[in-house]
């Protein structure tokens, strides 16, 4: 397709052109060039419309101009990262654009959710129409930063004799062009996608039900940010600090020399090297030599914590009996290097990280991403708050420096084993569904069925006392812990994980079996046994995952409640590895996409709820199964959010489910207070 000439527009008689032009189309691409990438600090450089026939490269002084095509709700603006630039958009003056919102990223997401890290306007430009864009790169012959690159062509643009304006107006019109031309054709692809094989509801018909409404609760979630109390976090980072600093020191007592656990050389040298343990996993190769290093990465460390070790001489495995020594230092020093990484990052990250990501009324931004994980679950960044540890795993409190603005409370509202009354809907069984609907705790009617040494009352018991905070007797200790086994099993098999992986969660003996093929592998029988007496328990689930795993083979998907789907065409590959895979991942993504439909249905209806929105109530985070709100703390007003807010988290969808899905919540000044 030819593309229109690039227009600079850099006049207030050329921008009110533009504008009129622009307010005759009802589908139109915009695209901003900004002085950074921080939603809640940065603004806008210069700028770029286009429709299909006109592409204009617009000066930032010119935004007012447009005010009435930012206000139109008559037509459809196409981006390809949308919040960002209505973000940048109210930063620089914009406060509010109407109309239709589209964001390319989020309809080649739902075209194809395994192009993971792909759905960037260059990257969708070549695989769906083997156009290359030219790289700032190619056009301007420099190495620059994409935070830098705007800056630049700022320069470039103002420099009149400069002889590069023609280049830069072409490279930033360009985009809005794109992204209009790549919205178009992947609209018209979703059209073409079915949700269901007798349906005439599209792919495209949920995107505009469903993701396009989506788009706008994100961004005005991101817009009013969270409060995070800053003198907190400078009163528990000593306490974290030390921490790290005594992991540090254990560890190299144990390691016999000092070793930097930071250092991928250093760590290398001493578990391969010195230690002799077997490589299971290859980073990248060196810059220098070329050659792969073996990986000490988290997964690697986590099997090693578990016992998952074997050792080797560099040419044949040796038999474990002859390294059990071996073996109990690197589980010993894995466990001490996880917990380091682990404690650095969330010092980092969490104690001093936020307060370099607070605004001047100290709220923190995070970006959240609609269209980055498989299953449509949220992933966060700048800073990621998912990664917040949940309460009962919150040992340094991180949770109470996210406050309440003065005035205002806190509500944070939580989903009750979401997953676990999810596969009790699609598995259909009927000792689940009794379960649940009888009110028992799941996870102690699965210890009292399986037989697994306590009965229901005793679980429960034990249960009670601990969420008192009473002192638990021994037996109460080692009921909970079954509770927690067979809770791990029944989360296990919705994640998908084997034998190995359970038994080392469960703490179960790893041992080593030799395969058809002579090598030894690990393998915990305990793990597998505890398997088949949960699904003597729950047959249905069983039959729920046998079913999954036949159909997504037949069809090479499958499909969440909502219809999304999630595509695996490796459950058909002939590596054994990855259909083994892909089988893991069919059970997962219906139930924890469906959970991600749940959040999205609750989280649009409590955001356009009129009588939420005018009692001062704000949505500002989700996080896990939470949902967490803002409100003036008067007691009308909680009493009346309360209600409205479970009832569209409990009742999600136009049908309800074989199971209800309850939804707790509290009120607290901070959030570590709720409960």
């Amino acid at each position: 397709m030819l593309r229109p000439v690039a227009e600079f527009v850099n006049t207030e008689k050329k921008a009110k052109d533009a504008l009129r032009y622009v307010m005759k189309h009802t589908d139109v691409g915009v695209d901003t060039e900004t002085s950074g990438l921080n939603i809640s600090k940065d603004y806008v450089l210069f700028w770029g419309l286009a429709t299909m026939d006109r592409r204009f490269c617009i000066t930032d002084d010119l935004l007012p101009i447009f005010e009435p095509f930012f206000a139109r709700t008559d037509d459809t603006k196409h981006f390809t990262n949308a919040k960002y630039d209505l973000h940048m958009l109210a930063n620089s003056g914009i406060p509010t654009v109407g109309g239709n919102i589209v964001c390319t990223r989020t309809l080649d997401w739902l075209l194809d959710e395994n192009r993971t890290g792909l759905h960037g306007l260059k990257e969708c430009i070549w695989d769906h129409f083997h156009d290359r864009m030219l790289t700032f790169k190619d056009v301007f012959g420099k190495v620059m930063s994409a935070e830098k690159q705007p800056r630049f062509l700022l320069d470039v643009l103002n420099d009149v004799d400069g002889g590069g304006r023609d280049k830069a107006v072409e490279y930033a019109s360009r985009d809005p062009w794109e992204s209009l031309r790549l919205s178009l054709y992947l609209q018209e692809k979703l059209d073409e996608v079915p949700m269901g094989e007798e349906s005439s509801y599209t792919l495209l018909d949920h995107f505009w039900e469903i993701e396009e409404p989506f788009t706008r609760v994100l961004y005005r979630m991101e817009r009013r940010g969270v409060m995070i109390d800053t003198s907190y976090l400078e009163d528990i980072a000593p306490g974290i600090a030390k921490r790290v600093s005594d992991i540090e020191r254990n560890f190299n007592a144990a390691a016999g020399s000092p070793v930097n656990l930071k250092s991928p050389k250093q760590l290398t040298e001493l578990f391969f090297e010195g230690l002799g343990v077997r490589p299971t996993k290859w980073g990248k190769p060196s810059k220098t030599t070329g050659e792969k290093n073996p990986s000490c990465d988290k997964e690697v460390v986590g099997d090693w914590a578990g016992g998952d070790i074997a050792f080797w001489d560099g040419s044949d495995d040796i038999d474990p009996a002859d390294c059990e020594e071996e073996r109990e230092l690197v589980q010993e020093l894995a466990s001490s290097l996880g917990e380091h990484r682990k404690l650095s990052k969330f010092l980092s990250t969490y104690v001093v990280g936020l307060e370099k990501w607070a605004d001047e009324n100290f709220r923190v931004h995070p970006t959240l991403n609609q269209s980055v994980t498989v299953t449509g679950r949220l992933s966060c960044g700048d800073p990621n708050l998912q990664n917040i540890p949940r309460k009962e795993n919150d040992h340094f409190k991180i949770r109470d420096a996210f406050i309440a603005d003065g005035g205002n409370i806190l509500y944070v509202a939580d989903y009750a084993q979401l997953e676990m009354r999810l596969m009790a809907h699609f598995s259909r069984d009927a000792n689940m569904i009794k379960s649940i609907l009888d009110g028992t705790d799941l996870h102690g009617f699965t210890v009292a069925e399986m037989n697994m040494g306590f009965s229901y009352a005793d679980v429960i018991s034990a249960k009670k006392v601990k969420d008192s905070g009473g002192q638990l007797t021994p037996h109460q200790a080692n009921a909970l812990r079954t509770r927690s086994a067979a809770k791990a099993v029944g989360f296990g098999l919705i994640y998908g994980i084997g034998e190995v992986k359970l038994g080392m969660q469960l703490g179960m003996p790893i041992v080593m079996r030799q395969g058809r093929d002579g090598k030894l592998r690990p393998s915990c029988p305990e793990a597998a046994q505890t398997t088949r007496g949960y699904f003597g328990v729950f047959p249905g689930v069983q039959d729920f995952i046998k079913d999954t795993h036949r159909a997504c083979r037949d069809m090479e998907y499958v499909q969440t409640y909502l219809g999304r789907y999630r595509r695996l065409p490796t459950i058909s590959s002939g590596n054994r590895m990855l259909a083994s895979q892909a089988r893991r991942q069919s059970v997962n993504s219906i139930i924890q996409g469906s959970a991600a439909d749940v959040a999205r249905l609750a989280m649009i209806k409590c955001e356009f709820d009129p009588d939420l929105e005018a009692a001062g109530v704000e949505q500002l985070l989700q996080v896990h199964d939470e949902l967490i709100f803002e409100m003036p703390d008067y007691k009308d007003i909680r009493r009346d959010a309360q209600k409205r807010i479970q009832e569209h988290m409990e009742h999600p969808f136009e049908e309800e489910l074989m199971v209800p899905l309850p939804a707790d919540g509290s009120f607290a000044v901070a959030w570590g207070n709720a409960h």
